[in-house]
């Protein structure tokens, strides 16, 4: 197999373009060791790929990260994820034969002064296999810095999905409180969708 190993900076020209593409002859192993990668990702292909995630690495998911669909193709994540740029609003789909996040996943979020809430979405498509999505450790939300909180305000971020209704593991996943807003991490009643319930507990804030 071929293998990229990055510790600085690779990114495309904007969240829908492709970081890397292969030839689809080969497996490819993309190690992002303390790295940034930002963009799209295209793998799809009968062998299978892993990225693996690691160290203080950040991965900036673009619109489409996509492994392709073989059993064997694993997504590992030990360090950051995020639907998107830190900082925006983005919808992310992720498609591979396995998905692990064990270290830390960030949402950004955003209230608009008209009330209205915005947040990342990570959809993740193990075409359609159970016990294939395993999302643990830390879920940290990260507001906007327009956004203003009054004491009481309440809501839910929906973060993450599977794209065909494969369940999801979260049973190692803990959201993070910051002591402005206190969350309450849950799941859809088929464990296909992740949740986060809001409770700002202090009079005044600014998330």
């Amino acid at each position: 197999s071929n293998l990229i190993s990055n510790s600085g900076t690779l990114r495309s020209a904007d969240l829908d373009s492709v970081v890397v593409r292969n030839d689809k002859e080969s497996s490819l192993q993309i190690i992002n060791q303390g790295g940034t990668f930002t963009g799209s990702l295209d793998l799809n292909s009968p062998n299978a790929h892993n990225f693996s995630n690691v160290d203080s690495g950040l991965i900036e998911l673009g619109t489409t990260f996509n492994l392709g669909t073989h059993t064997g193709t694993v997504l590992d994540n030990q360090a950051m994820i995020i639907a998107g740029k830190l900082g925006g609003i983005h919808t992310s789909t992720i498609t591979t034969g396995d998905f692990s996040s064990s270290n830390l996943l960030v949402v950004d979020a955003d209230k608009a002064t008209s009330g209205t809430v915005t947040n990342d979405l990570i959809v993740v498509d193990v075409n359609g296999r159970n016990n294939a999505i395993d999302l643990g450790g830390q879920i940290e939300t990260k507001w906007s810095q327009t956004t203003t909180m009054a004491s009481g305000d309440s809501g839910t971020l929906k973060f993450f999905a599977s794209a065909n209704g494969e369940t999801i593991d979260w049973s190692k996943a803990q959201a993070t409180n910051n002591g402005v807003v206190a969350y309450t991490l849950r799941s859809s009643s088929a464990n296909d969708e992740m949740f986060l319930d809001y409770t700002v507990d202090y009079k005044g804030g600014t998330s």
